[in-house]
């Protein structure tokens, strides 16, 4: 569940003023905001709205835009060199030889540099180490494709309306993240984890599913399957599936 209406609607009950940020306000007034959301809604949401509502302060949306950017340049190097090996010897290279990790990356905010550490300190939000602090970020509709995502935690992130292709998950966690209507094509996991995840209205083809990446459960609603999709472990083995 990423960031419902009813969420703004509690913060605007509280006195959240129109143009006001809505996580400088939640981190703001925090002692109401928890009582509010957990009057509402069960108490695990609380701790998932507030990884997601980081995002929403300036600084979170000034990170947020650097990380898009950031995830847009390097498919653009990747797409390049593809290209370019294909026309000098139309041979493939080996597309999951490039890496997608946030290592060296960092951005700017009111004029100074941050990196994700800095960010996820700024703010009550459980710290995640060693790898990079995405949970919660919203990049819905970003497109990732052929390569190895490392070390990156993406727990209840928005990814509705994403295409995710020809992907290699190392160490890198979706748990609780939406993918709502998103296209996922030959996706594996290393040592990640998709459970808990949304992916109603999703195509999937040729994901690898299996008990390791989804000890839980994951919530669908027609969801469309291509051909090459695994149907064993992607639907027998797994201990639980939320049909809603």
């Amino acid at each position: 569940m990423y960031l419902p209406l009813s969420v703004f609607k509690i913060l605007r009950s509280l006195g959240m003023r129109e143009r006001e940020s809505p996580g400088e306000f939640w981190f703001l007034n925090r002692e109401a905001v928890v009582k509010a959301i957990n009057a509402r809604f069960p108490p695990t949401a609380f701790q998932c709205f507030e990884t997601q509502i980081r995002w929403r302060t300036p600084i979170g949306q000034d990170a947020e835009k650097a990380v898009r950017q950031y995830i847009n340049t390097q498919q653009a190097v990747n797409s390049s060199a593809i290209n370019a090996a294909w026309a000098q010897s139309h041979q493939p290279i080996h597309q999951l030889t490039f890496i997608l990790d946030f290592t060296n990356f960092s951005f700017v905010s009111g004029g100074q540099r941050y990196t994700l550490n800095d960010l996820q300190e700024l703010y009550p939000n459980p710290k995640v180490q060693p790898h990079a602090n995405l949970s919660g970020i919203d990049l819905s509709g970003i497109r990732i494709n052929h390569c190895v995502i490392r070390n990156v935690s993406l727990a209840n992130a928005n990814l509705d309306g994403s295409s995710l292709g020809g992907l290699h998950l190392e160490n890198t966690f979706l748990t609780g993240a939406s993918l709502r209507n998103a296209r996922l094509g030959q996706l594996r996991f290393t040592n990640s984890s998709f459970a808990e995840v949304d992916i109603s209205g999703a195509f999937l083809n040729a994901v690898q599913l299996d008990d390791h990446c989804i000890p839980g459960e994951f919530t669908f609603s027609e969801v469309k399957l291509g051909s090459r999709l695994d149907h064993t472990t992607a639907y027998v083995d797994l201990p639980s599936l939320n049909l809603v």
